[in-house]
């Protein structure tokens, strides 16, 4: 009867463990979309940005902006394109 109650309780476990680690992943995974999303959005706004303030892009920094993973970096950037004249103002 013993046993048969630890085997129980093993199953129970088993299903709460992956209970929790299903629960755990979808809201890690939420939080990851959430930030990638900001990162997208400052991304697209500094290229409006740098768009409107007439400000010549090359290739390569276009490639450097859409690969900047970095939240501070990115709001340094769209902050440096006031009164910036060119990409290299922009992105110190």
């Amino acid at each position: 009867m013993a046993e048969q109650d630890a085997r129980g309780a093993l199953v129970i476990a088993r299903e709460e463990g992956k209970e929790e680690g299903h629960k755990s992943g979808l809201a890690e995974g939420a939080a990851k979309g959430l930030s990638e999303g900001e990162i997208k959005g400052r991304r697209e706004a500094l290229l409006r940005l740098l768009a409107r303030a007439k400000v010549a892009l090359t290739d390569s920094d276009r490639t450097r902006i859409q690969a900047c993973s970095d939240v501070g970096t990115l709001d340094r950037w769209i902050e440096n394109v006031i009164g910036a004249s060119n990409i290299s103002e922009v992105l110190t």
